[in-house]
């Protein structure tokens, strides 16, 4: 359940982060009752606002590729909530990236760099061979009906994306990974490095 639960957990995040944002501007995030300035309860608590009512009032007519990615990742969370599809875990590796590094910046830039998740969070590692055992299973889940019907939803989405939302990495992270060689043992070079995209 790699990507079903880091796609629950970062909805839940990127919610929590609105409603602190909405907290700190002093922005009553709570429903209210159609023409009534009543709040809706829920299991006797206010009904706050989900994620896709927080990314309407933060971006307001903003259209970013990050508020993109958002509305991808609900649609999708929404499609996988009762399938077992670890196929998808490489499809949308770029996204998911992306979905993470937009709420690092958005964490840091409306909070401070005393927030920053940057030294709590590993480095996510890849193996990048493939057990012929699972690439075979992989094959039988991607064949399926239910994994069918989640790619169609990937597809139409990001077919409907205009071009320079698709290019950025802010809607998908793309990266290549390229050994890096130590010149000595004792070497003090760090293990990664980023270097920012430059055409």
């Amino acid at each position: 359940f790699r990507s079903f639960s880091f796609i629950v957990l970062m909805n839940i995040a990127w919610a929590s982060l609105f409603h602190a944002i909405f907290e700190k501007r002093g922005i009553k995030y709570l429903y209210k009752k159609t023409n009534s300035n009543r709040y809706i309860y829920i299991d006797g608590q206010k009904k706050a606002w989900d994620l896709s009512k927080c990314i309407n009032e933060y971006f307001k007519e903003q259209n970013p590729p990050a508020r993109e990615n958002l509305r991808f990742f609900i649609g999708l969370r929404n499609q996988i909530e009762h399938r077992f599809l670890p196929a998808l875990d490489l499809e949308i590796f770029g996204e998911c990236q992306a979905l993470l590094l937009n709420y690092e910046k958005l964490l840091t830039q409306e909070f401070g760099e005393d927030y920053s998740l940057g030294e709590s969070l590993a480095i996510p590692l890849q193996l990048l061979t493939v057990d012929s055992k699972w690439r075979n299973k992989v094959l039988k889940e991607i064949q399926s009906r239910e994994y069918e019907v989640v790619k169609e939803y990937i597809d139409t989405f990001r077919y409907s994306l205009d071009e320079t939302v698709w290019d950025s990495a802010e809607y998908n992270f793309k990266i290549f990974l390229v050994p890096k060689l130590g010149n000595r043992q004792r070497s003090a070079d760090i293990a990664v490095e980023f270097f920012p995209y430059d055409k």
